[in-house]
């Protein structure tokens, strides 16, 4: 499972997430690193900015491929890429 597979199963899909047009209106930003747990579903960070805010980072799942992408948690919950992947990883091994 890659990222580019997932950006095309949400498109086949009729969604827009990570369609150009929705990446720059969110001002999002999406690591490449994914973490896979035992059950199937695919964790993943991405990383938007408030204009007037600094760039906050959200942990994702995709549990059919990224046909669908829902948030982990809260909304930018995390102030740093480093802890956002710490937690993505964590949810990844069912913790």
């Amino acid at each position: 499972m890659t990222l580019d597979t997932l950006k095309a199963n949400n498109a086949a899909n009729g969604h827009y997430w990570f369609s150009p047009d929705t990446m720059r209106f969110f001002r999002r930003r999406v690591s490449e690193r994914l973490y896979r747990a035992a059950d199937g579903a695919v964790y993943f960070v991405s990383s938007e900015r408030n204009p007037l805010a600094a760039r906050r980072y959200t942990v994702r799942v995709t549990r059919d491929a990224g046909a669908t992408i829902d948030t982990v948690g809260q909304f930018q919950s995390y102030s740093n890429a480093r802890t956002a992947h710490a937690a993505a990883r964590h949810f990844a091994r069912g913790k």
